[in-house]
């Protein structure tokens, strides 16, 4: 099981938007797209099982001045690129000490080429109480 930390500061997830080759990431990839705001403390781990993919993700704000803004927008981007043929199951955890947590499941498909699709699967609303880690 290989995981890939991204811990990153944010006040509320707004939502998710999946893209892949159609968005011109390229052969082998898709991208994953988390927006929030900055300001509430939430952290991202991503988890690919078995790693049939790696991913990467960055914080990428809308305007270059938004880093120095309290509550400024910003994407947290993760790009899955294909490794190896086959299929797993890609879990992004959204942690904050003061809102929701979540989980976010997604099925990822690598093809002979390394082509990459993902399909959300589910949102597990862990309903714990804020600073609470799941067991």
């Amino acid at each position: 099981m290989k995981r890939i930390p991204a811990l990153l500061p944010a006040a509320l997830l707004a939502g998710c938007v999946m893209s892949g080759e159609a968005a011109g990431k390229g052969a082998g990839t898709a991208v994953l797209t988390f927006r929030a705001f900055d300001g509430g403390g939430f952290t991202f781990d991503a988890e690919i099982d078995p790693p049939v993919a790696s991913c990467a993700c960055r914080k990428r704000y809308a305007s270059l001045f938004h880093g120095s803004e309290k509550g400024a927008p910003w994407d947290m981007v993760c790009t899955v690129t294909g490794l190896a043929p086959g299929e797993g199951t890609l879990t992004v955890r959204q942690r904050s000490p003061i809102a929701g947590n979540h989980d976010r499941i997604y099925a990822v498909t690598v093809d002979a080429e390394r082509r990459v699709r993902l399909r959300h699967l589910e949102t597990r609303d862990l309903g714990l109480r804020p600073g609470e880690q799941p067991r």
